[in-house]
């Protein structure tokens, strides 16, 4: 979502908890067709050729199949869906339609249905966006297992130190059941020396202001553009 949102005009980011759906939105440069392609194959995404942005393996999306059972992409006019229950619908379609797949997965194979989630996405056509104000959304239907552990992260990973490591995002709002927060940054120039971070908590009506002096290093590590702060 950072490297994303550095030509954006609204550099913001929505991430939102409510009943069993995580949602996180972002402004910004959206999926192209490279972009979906890098998540249904590891270590293929197009950022392997930009030196300025991290991410190139796509482990970061795979890891939420963990605790999701479903998920949806909304980027670039495309909508997507992933969950174990499309790919392995596809599969036994498939299997029944050929004896060849078939004699092949039992003998190699010890599972019933060996198929990759990712691999098997459903486009969604004739949805209506109900973040249109983001150009990039992502809906994780999670698992009733996991939602406490969600809320918990929401509340101790996400502070307003989190604003001071994103070099383009200025705007992180969260809308949950238990927090209802909205970091503001601001820099003073272009060198971002200096940084202040506004937070306005909804639920508690309480506003609060702080300021880091940043000391920053540029480098070059592995034909990667780097920035220690």
């Amino acid at each position: 979502a950072d490297d994303a949102a550095e030509n954006a005009t609204k550099k913001e980011v929505l991430i939102e908890l409510k009943d069993n759906v995580l949602t996180i939105a972002n402004n910004g440069e959206p999926f192209n067709e490279d972009g979906f392609r890098s998540i249904l194959y590891s270590s293929v995404s197009p950022k392997k050729l930009q030196r300025k942005k991290i991410g190139q393996k796509g482990l970061g999306f795979r890891a939420i199949l963990s605790w999701a059972d479903e998920v949806i992409i909304n980027s670039g006019g495309t909508k997507l869906v992933f969950s174990e229950k499309i790919a392995k619908t596809f599969l036994a379609s498939l299997l029944r339609e050929s004896t060849e797949v078939s004699d092949f997965i039992k003998e190699k194979s010890d599972s019933k249905m060996p198929i990759a989630t990712l691999r098997v996405p459903m486009l969604l056509i004739g949805d209506n966006d109900t973040n249109s104000n983001f150009d990039t959304t992502i809906s994780i239907k999670l698992k009733e297992n996991i939602i406490n552990d969600v809320q918990s992260q929401i509340f101790s990973v996400i502070n307003k130190e989190t604003l001071i490591f994103l070099n383009h995002i200025e705007t992180i709002k969260i809308d949950s059941p238990k927090r209802q927060i909205t970091f503001y940054k601001k820099c003073t120039d272009n060198t971002k020396k200096s940084v202040t971070v506004r937070s306005e908590n909804e639920l508690e009506d309480s506003t609060e202001t702080k300021t880091w002096e940043i000391k920053r290093r540029i480098g070059k590590h592995k034909g990667k553009d780097f920035e220690l702060a």
